[in-house]
């Protein structure tokens, strides 16, 4: 998987994107801001859920992270309304199990794909980061204090941020992730805007 970190960071707490019909997990990330802003983001393909892993009476480090979170389920699932696709509610996961077998049409693997790219671009566009204490990551170009002081200092205009992104930019790109349905065409649309796609 090309656009997303595929090992949890430790001691920060672990959220996944529950597929209701696939019944798994496409994404696990350690951010929720991020995670409930790609449940909408991708609610034009999917009708998902942020659960929040680390509460399963079985969860360990590394148990689930996106190689493998495609094959696990939530045990309390019987027990959670899914029903409304809007909820904000975040559901905490008693326990981690075998997903049962998903209808092989369904492309898991791309569709995994396309929620990594997602949360690629998220990351970006919002300036997030995971509280991990590692500034050199890829995915944050400068700081939420940074953010910040360019409201009223314009960092921007001295090169601190490594491609200021306007808020046009910034609408298209989302609403080409909303719409969007091929990973390559979208890649290149957005390409035409920036370059961290």
């Amino acid at each position: 998987m090309r656009y997303y970190v595929t090992d949890p960071t430790v001691g920060l707490p672990l959220y996944g994107l529950y597929d209701v019909i696939a019944d798994c997990f496409l994404l696990v990330l350690p951010n929720l801001t991020v995670a409930q802003h790609l449940k909408y983001i991708l609610s034009s393909r999917y009708h998902l859920h942020v659960c929040h892993l680390d509460t399963a009476n079985n969860y360990s480090v590394g148990m689930i992270d996106n190689n493998n979170c495609d094959v696990w389920s939530l045990g309390n699932r019987d027990s959670v309304a899914f029903a409304d696709p809007v909820s904000t509610v975040v559901v905490p996961v008693t326990e981690l199990v075998p997903t049962r077998e998903t209808n092989p049409e369904y492309k898991i693997a791309k569709e995994k794909e396309w929620c990594q790219f997602c949360a690629h671009c998220v990351y970006i566009l919002d300036n997030e980061r995971d509280d991990d204490g590692d500034y050199k990551q890829i995915y944050w170009h400068y700081s939420k204090q940074d953010e910040y002081l360019n409201s009223f200092l314009c960092i921007d205009q001295v090169g601190y941020a490594w491609q200021p992104v306007t808020d046009e930019i910034k609408s298209a790109i989302l609403k080409l992730l909303y719409l969007g349905r091929n990973l390559e065409q979208t890649q290149m649309k957005i390409r035409e805007m920036v370059s961290f796609a």
